[in-house]
């Protein structure tokens, strides 16, 4: 009987309801790719988009079956907790299974994740020619040893063994995404516009470049464990090429583009917008960008309305602060006029912008906060066709210099997975107010302030139609009274929406719940 490797992305802790868009498991679906053209059987199980009845269905069959040879499962700290619970079942029904972990929490902390009894490898860093060598080595095919498989942490007798890094990947030798061994529907059916939700299209994520140059302190990709310094890209050939196998096999119309950095490559970007027009190829498209690179000498007026016409509908901006002091204090390296800047710069395209806003940060004081979300009302004023990420509670991600100053101030911090697992707050990767020391006003956390600083400088729910934006409209000028004197007794206005809230989701995105509906 041949044996099977199952890939597994394991899901967040604080997830107690189906998503509404998950995106695709990209790095698993890399991984199975490699290991399906090297003739190994693969099966993808995606626990983001699997609920209720399905997911027992799934989880019954999987302990059902005696053909697994080697399970993996993708993890970042907030999914340790269902990982752990995933790995419990398989190794309690079948212990002759071999088990990998893999993902962000493991490559940060592959010791004390190999210790845990549950766990036979892990994986450090990129994962499609780790996993095959390791399947090689099982089947006796490949390396006699584990010791020669470079990004493997492994077990000899009991003592954990960290091999070398892997070299980085040539990202143009990976295999197209293999979209057909997952169900494609749930992550292709998207919005194109989230300030006109009702705009869904064929969507697909392409992984178009790795890595990072910068240095935000909050970053994941600035830490070591992440091996994720400087840029690699895919050529601009071969990102054509993935992009007319999606729109002549799944009929793609739109295209995310998993990239820090998109358009840090000048001369690839040319390359690029010179090939969709040899090719002809008509679909739009989503990618990153920072708000320095708006400027004369690269993004300006001539080159946004030549990336507009080439498809380009939507852009997203780490804006992150509203004053400098805190942008200076996170080595974000951009300034909150350059976010500006490039708020006008697409104010004269018809480009959708969201910018991500974060909260909480250490030293951040209560003024500092309001100003971050009058950056939101600045920023709409400048160009209605923008949208925000939050602003949200800052996450101290585990190893990053901002998560050693917060554990300094008192952050709990933790060792073994079990640990990491067994605290709610980490779990969920939101702190509770009780762990925030750092913060000095922790109303500033609270939902009822988030949503009085949202709607006293713009929306909560842009996008809603006319009733819901008029809802909205009539409550501004008290939410405007409660955030800029930080009285919040007495929510009535929040509770009310609260109680709306299923409603509006309902008017916001029809489409999707009538296809929730059906299944």
């Amino acid at each position: 009987m041949t044996k099977k490797v199952l890939l597994i992305r394991a899901r967040p802790a604080d997830w107690t309801e189906r998503h509404m868009e998950s995106w695709p498991p990209v790095s698993v679906m890399s991984i199975a790719g490699v290991l399906r053209d090297a003739g190994i059987a693969v099966e993808i199980v995606d626990f983001h988009v699997l609920w209720n009845e399905r997911e027992q269905q799934v989880l019954d069959d999987i302990l059902r079956r005696d053909d697994y040879l080697l399970v993996g499962i993708s993890t970042m700290t907030v999914e340790v907790r269902h990982a752990l619970r995933l790995l419990s079942l398989i190794k309690n029904r079948r212990p002759e299974v071999f088990t990998i972990l893999g993902g962000i929490h493991p490559s940060l902390y592959p010791d004390d994740t190999c210790k845990h009894p549950l766990v036979d490898f892990v994986c450090m860093g990129e994962g499609e020619y780790t996993a095959l060598e390791l399947v090689n080595h099982l089947e006796g095919k490949g390396p006699t040893s584990p010791r020669d498989i470079p990004g493997l942490v492994w077990k000899d007798s009991g003592r954990v063994v960290v091999n070398v890094p892997r070299p980085w990947n040539d990202l143009d030798k990976l295999p197209f995404l293999p979209y057909d061994l997952v169900d494609a529907d749930e992550y292709t059916h998207r919005t194109v516009n989230p300030l006109e939700p009702e705009k869904v299209r064929r969507f697909f994520h392409l992984h178009a470049g790795q890595g990072c140059v910068f240095r935000c302190a909050f970053c994941v990709n600035t830490l070591s464990g992440m091996r994720n310094r400087g840029h690699r890209a895919k050529s601009a050939g071969r990102l054509l090429d993935e992009i007319e196998y999606f729109i002549t096999r799944y009929g793609a119309e739109h295209i995310w583009f998993v990239d820090e950095l998109f358009f840090l490559n000048r001369k690839r970007l040319r390359l690029f917008l010179e090939g969709i027009r040899e090719r002809g190829l008509k679909f739009t498209w989503f990618a990153n960008v920072r708000a320095d690179f708006f400027k004369q000498s690269f993004l300006n007026d001539e080159l946004l309305s030549e990336l507009e016409e080439k498809g380009l509908v939507w852009v997203s901006i780490g804006a992150e602060s509203g004053t400098n002091r805190v942008l200076k204090m996170i080595s974000k390296d951009i300034t909150v006029e350059q976010t500006l800047n490039a708020a006008t710069a697409l104010a004269k395209t018809r480009i959708v912008c969201g910018y991500s806003l974060m909260i909480g940060l250490p030293t951040e004081t209560l003024d500092e906060i309001r100003a971050t979300y009058r950056l939101t009302r600045a920023i709409r004023d400048i160009n209605p066709n923008s949208y925000f990420y939050g602003p949200l509670p800052f996450r101290p991600y585990p190893g990053s210099p901002l998560h050693r100053i917060c554990v300094e101030k008192g952050l709990p911090e933790y060792k073994t997975l079990d640990e990491w697992a067994g605290n709610d707050s980490v779990a969920t990767g939101f702190c509770s107010v009780e762990d925030c020391k750092w913060v000095q006003d922790p109303i500033a956390l609270s939902p009822v302030f988030h949503f009085y600083g949202m709607l006293a400088n713009g929306l909560v729910y842009p996008g809603g139609g006319r009733l819901v934006i008029l809802i909205q409209r009539l409550l501004r000028p008290i939410a405007r009274w409660r955030f800029e004197n930080a009285y919040f007794a007495f929510p009535i206005e929040y509770m009310l929406v609260q109680r709306l809230k299923p409603w509006i989701r309902r008017l916001l995105f029809p489409k999707y719940f009538a296809r929730l509906d059906k299944s």
